[in-house]
């Protein structure tokens, strides 16, 4: 049952992906579209999507994600699918193990793996419920725009003390000058 959890988690990122996919599309433009589709028929893309989202760590607080150790943690994303969904399987159906013996679901419990996976699925929720916060302020905060800044606030975009003479960062800093002393209208 935790597995199918995580499948259900795999869809709860892609609704919360598509919804904030959905403040820059065009009005009116369907919420269902062919890649959440995809995704709702698929086990692996579902596990998948997990997969990224716990490697990731998106809307988590506190102390960076370390992607080195998450990437260690939870190993290849074909292997960690492929065991999930075995697992999955054993949970619901008779097998036969390697020596021939009947295997049925009880035999195949692995107390540990289903703390781990309710773990993850409890880390999701609280992810999603930051990144619904998050995003709805993003939102807000974009409709009702930002006033134009004062340009002596904005000297220290300027770089006078010349200790960075890239023509790139020159660029980005000229063009965060212009746009905040622009203002975002509402």
């Amino acid at each position: 049952m935790a597995i199918l959890g995580l499948e259900e988690s795999g869809k709860a990122i892609a609704v919360h992906e598509g919804r904030v996919q959905m403040t820059s599309t065009p009005e009116g433009e369907p919420f269902r579209c062919s890649w959440l589709d995809e995704l709702w028929a698929s086990h692996q893309q579902k596990l998948e999507k997990v997969h990224g989202f716990l490697l990731m760590e998106p809307y988590w607080f506190g102390q960076p994600p370390d992607y080195d150790e998450n990437a260690t943690f939870l190993g290849t994303i074909r292997a960690w699918a492929r065991g999930h969904d075995r697992s999955k399987q054993r949970g619901f159906y008779v097998d036969l193990g390697k020596t021939g013996a009947i295997m049925a679901p009880p035999d195949v419990a692995d107390e540990g793996a289903l703390r781990d996976v309710i773990g993850h699925v409890h880390q999701i929720g609280w992810q999603l419920r930051l990144g619904e916060h998050i995003e709805g302020k993003r939102q807000d905060e974009q409709e009702q725009g930002h006033p134009p800044m004062d340009p002596k606030t904005l000297d220290w975009l300027e770089g006078s003390d010349g200790r960075d003479s890239s023509p790139y960062l020159r660029r980005i800093a000229k063009r965060m000058r212009e746009s905040l002393s622009e203002g975002v209208p509402r």
